[in-house]
């Protein structure tokens, strides 16, 4: 728990929402598959080279943003306990900042006087016909210079969330072009009239479906 109450701050929550044309389901994996945090976790300019999740209630995890090198290049990292696991709707979690190894950094040993050791963190997910809506609440953060970086950070990271979420989807549905991440095989057989075509795609079983029974999807 964060006190702050003996420095009378102002406290306040911070709460980004975001709609993206993206379904539900690749949306929900963007906050629980390793590998797809890695594609968007961290502010603009910054890359995201470990992640590892547990992700379960009462499980861990631990994420590693690394600075471009302009800014020095070194790694940050996040780590914390999820709470409370509603499948498709929200995901409720503590983070603190921390070591490689996952072990908590008190922010006041790095001068750090107005970052909260804890900050709670919930996720709302809703689904709007072939959208998703996404609401992101960080919970208790005094007023003051971290919390406008956090703000502008957090932002920043959901455009990214946003940006790699819409190249995953325009893949899917087929926009024209062949990305390297999917890959064909065609098999034909002499003698036989018929031909297999077999597709491997990056994105989940679920949405891989979808595109094939959705008319919304299928027609695009």
């Amino acid at each position: 728990m964060n006190d702050f109450t003996t420095n009378n701050l102002e406290i306040r929550d911070i709460v980004v929402t975001r709609t993206l044309d993206t379904p539900l389901e690749l949306v929900w994996k963007a906050w629980t598959d390793p590998k797809y945090v890695m594609r968007w976790w961290g502010p603009k300019d910054y890359t995201s080279p470990s992640c590892k999740i547990d992700f379960r209630e009462g499980g861990t995890f631990l994420f590693c943003m690394r600075a471009p090198e302009y800014q020095g290049g070194q790694d940050y990292y996040s780590a914390g306990v999820y709470k409370k696991i509603v499948p498709m709707e929200m995901i409720e979690f503590v983070q603190s900042l921390a070591d490689k190894d996952g072990n908590k950094i008190d922010p006041a040993q790095l001068g750090l006087k107005d970052f909260p050791k804890e900050v709670r963190t919930v996720i709302l997910f809703k689904a709007k016909g072939g959208k998703t809506e996404m609401t992101v609440t960080e919970y208790d953060w005094p007023v003051g210079q971290m919390f406008d970086n956090s703000v502008t950070g957090l932002n920043q990271s959901m455009d990214k969330l946003v940006d790699s979420l819409a190249d995953q989807s325009s893949r899917l549905k087929g926009d024209g072009s062949m990305s390297k991440h999917n890959r064909a095989t065609i098999i034909a057989e002499p003698g036989k009239q018929e031909f297999v075509i077999t597709r491997e795609f990056e994105a989940p079983r679920e949405l891989v479906f979808k595109a094939y029974t959705d008319p919304e999807l299928y027609v695009q």
